[in-house]
């Protein structure tokens, strides 16, 4: 009888009883990998995952292509600011041309800038004067502005495109003193010296502009043919004038007071 399996019938130990035991002994392994309904609901969830992405990825490409198109269109269309008028090297620019230099192509304006006096021209280097304006209606009526409105004193040349004066010759400011006044009817720019002569520049004259800053419906001031001369300087004749008329006054001093000492 085999000793391990009391039902085998081989007497001799021939048969493969001792290993059908020692099989039975050892357990089953855990089963690698996913059961069959847990695999589908896993693969499930991961192409519902993969096409949520696509749709992701879809709708950020279409935000960036949008956005690059409008980047595009706005670099391609013309600017809104004031356009610069074409110009020709070597021109003059006259005062019409000047206006639509500052302003663009809007020329309809509802108030206005005029001169209270006029300006004595010619102008002399470091010799200070004053610009009084008045703001006026287009009937040309003096106005009162519901806020004030900040004006600027500027110079430009003849030349095309015109060019803004800021320095002179040597690197100084080309003009100093009252040249920004704020007003709601009356400006009045005190004691303007300008540091620069007109004959250094095209046709030896410039543009005085009168301009408001952030108030397109003010017309701006544009005095045309401004001159600046160096310096006038006293002829001997006025200094040999001066000097005789000083020791006159020394002479009939030293007379007089003779005069005193001998009624004393």
């Amino acid at each position: 009888m085999c000793t391990y399996n009391p039902l085998c019938p081989a007497r001799d130990g021939s048969c493969n009883c001792s290993r059908m035991k020692v099989q039975e002994g050892i357990l089953d392994p855990f089963p690698v990998g996913l059961y069959q309904q847990d695999n589908s609901t896993f693969m499930y969830n991961m192409f519902r995952m993969m096409m949520e992405q696509s749709e992701i990825i879809k709708g950020a490409y279409e935000q960036t292509r949008q956005v690059l198109e409008k980047l595009l269109e706005n670099n391609s269309a013309p600017s809104k600011s004031k356009p610069i008028p074409e110009t020709i090297e070597g021109e003059e620019t006259s005062k019409a041309g000047l206006l639509n230099y500052l302003c663009g192509p809007k020329l309809s304006f509802t108030h206005f800038l005029c001169l209270t006096e006029d300006i004595s021209l010619p102008l002399y280097k470091e010799r200070c004067f004053s610009v009084s304006i008045n703001i006026t209606n287009s009937s040309g009526a003096k106005a009162i502005l519901p806020h004030p409105v900040l004006f600027k004193a500027l110079l430009y040349t003849t030349e095309s495109p015109p060019k803004l004066v800021t320095t002179n010759t040597s690197g100084d400011k080309a003009m100093r003193g009252t040249i920004e006044v704020e007003s709601d009817s009356h400006a009045l720019f005190k004691k303007i010296i300008i540091k620069e002569v007109t004959s250094h520049f095209r046709n030896g004259v410039l543009y005085f502009v009168i301009m408001p800053q952030n108030a397109d419906f003010i017309k701006p001031l544009i005095i045309e043919d401004f001159v600046i001369k160096a310096r006038k300087l006293i002829s001997k004749k006025a200094c040999k004038k001066a000097k005789n008329i000083e020791e006159e006054e020394g002479e009939e001093g030293e007379e007089r007071y003779d005069e005193e000492i001998e009624k004393q």
